[in-house]
């Protein structure tokens, strides 16, 4: 397991070099949760049985599988490459994805996938979460051993003025 503990892998980092992982692991489960939401309202709409005309239609996939803005928001989702993290299928493919609101089977299909791929997602969730934790619990540790370690995390300029 990749999971961040206060002995294996957080042990042998520096306290500026954990702090750093720890802030990487924040923003991996920043941009997971954002998939998460995006994923869920997806299927939200899909579920209500929201009718798009085809004006909508077309802007919507623009916006979702086109190429700069699916290249903006590809670009954020970086999932480690651990383990405990399973591959995603092709976001692109996801998104180009507007099926006919009228065909029930396809509606239905689509959203089977997206509900795989946001349990998929939110287990990955819950794993950063462990990490993050075990990160956090070996930052406090160092702390607690070493309390004037707490000042490194100021600015220079704070640390001089106080």
């Amino acid at each position: 397991m990749d999971q961040c503990s206060p002995i294996p892998e957080c042990a042998r980092l520096s306290l500026s070099e954990l702090r750093n992982h720890r802030r990487e692991l924040e923003e991996e489960e920043n941009t997971v949760s954002y998939w998460r939401r995006l994923i869920q309202a997806r299927v939200g709409v899909l579920q209500a049985g929201a009718t798009l005309t085809e004006g909508d239609t077309r802007s919507l996939k623009r916006v979702l599988a086109g190429h700069h803005a699916l290249a903006t928001r590809t670009s954020r989702l970086r999932l480690s490459a651990s383990d405990q993290a399973p591959p995603l299928p092709d976001i692109a493919a996801l998104w180009a994805r507007l099926d006919d609101p009228s065909d029930a089977a396809s509606r239905a299909q689509l959203v089977l996938d997206l509900r795989r791929i946001e349990q998929q997602l939110t287990a990955h969730r819950q794993d950063l979460h462990l990490r993050i934790g075990a990160a956090m619990a070996e930052t406090i540790a160092r702390y607690h051993a070493n309390p004037k370690l707490c000042l490194s995390a100021l600015p220079a300029q704070q640390r001089r003025a106080g």
